[in-house]
């Protein structure tokens, strides 16, 4: 029998933490330093295990942003919903920087995963 949902997000094959304020450069989190105005993409991966019921991406886009600079980051590539046992949905960041220093939002992803929902991170980039 199939057992519950569980996700898990990796970005450059690491994994991300739920609930993790911390960015960093290794698993994408962190997506480095761009003069403002120019663009730099990162893309993250939703897993979900392998023994696991379909997880469903509920959020209305299925990933969101949030938080101070918000503005400065946006999902250019939503995941697929559902995501089966063993499964795995893509998809990408674009930070654009509007302003010098550092840049810092949350990812939201909202699903029916309910001990890790919502799934969210901190992302950060750093303006020039």
């Amino acid at each position: 029998e199939a057992q519950q949902q569980d996700i898990t997000v990796t970005g450059n094959n690491l994994p991300v933490a739920n609930r993790s304020a911390t960015a960093s450069a290794a698993n994408g989190t962190h997506f480095g330093s761009a003069p403002v105005g120019n663009t730099l993409s990162q893309s993250f991966v939703i897993h979900n295990g392998a023994y696991s019921s379909n997880l469903h991406l509920t959020g209305v886009p299925r990933v969101t942003v949030a938080d101070r600079d918000a503005a400065d980051f946006s999902v250019t590539s939503q995941p697929g919903s559902p995501v089966g046992a063993g499964g795995e949905s893509w998809f990408t960041v674009s930070f654009t920087p509007s302003a010098t220093g550092l840049r810092s939002a949350i990812l939201i992803i909202t699903t029916d995963d309910h001990p890790d929902n919502p799934f969210v991170f901190t992302i950060q980039g750093t303006g020039l």
